[in-house]
């Protein structure tokens, strides 16, 4: 059965090898991981309201309509204040094409999880995690029978994920 609440089922994994499977750790070192997944966690749920959050349609569509509209008007203002009139559908031309820009960023900033490449980040992530506890251990990590291969021999830019 699948959990419907993925991040929260796989924190409560980590809470639990943490806690209970992790003999080769020191208090020390379990205490701090527990810090980092409670700090994880409370970031989560940051992220969540951020994504829950909901942007109004209405304002969406209000916003743009009314930016068709003083993008239509717009030639005809600047008819009068440029000196050569054959510089006003350059002009026009450009400030639309940089509005309709900054509308468009202004989209994406409302949903922003639709477009950071989350999957591979986190791949990294594990990745390292894994990789450092082979190095901690000397012997290859097995996660549900499956031997994990660390990121960096899987993929020919192990970083790509920093910026």
């Amino acid at each position: 059965k699948k959990p419907k609440k993925k991040p929260m089922a796989l924190s409560g994994l980590m809470s639990k090898t943490i806690h209970k499977d992790a003999e080769n750790l020191s208090t020390f070192e379990r205490l701090k991981l527990d810090q980092s997944l409670t700090l994880m966690m409370d970031y989560l749920g940051m992220c969540e309201r951020i994504v829950k959050t909901p942007i109004p349609l209405v304002y969406t569509r209000h916003t743009a309509r009314f930016l068709s509209w003083w993008l239509v008007f717009l030639p005809f203002c600047l008819y009068d204040a440029l000196p050569n009139h054959l510089l006003v559908i350059p002009v026009a031309g450009m400030i639309s094409f940089f509005l309709l820009g900054i509308e468009d960023l202004g989209n994406q900033i409302e949903e922003p999880f639709s477009i950071l490449p989350l999957e591979v980040m986190g791949d990294g992530i594990s990745g390292s995690i894994f990789e450092a506890l082979e190095m901690k251990t000397g012997k290859p990590k097995e996660v549900r029978g499956v031997e994990v291969i660390p990121y960096n021999k899987v993929s020919s830019q192990p970083s790509s994920f920093v910026r």
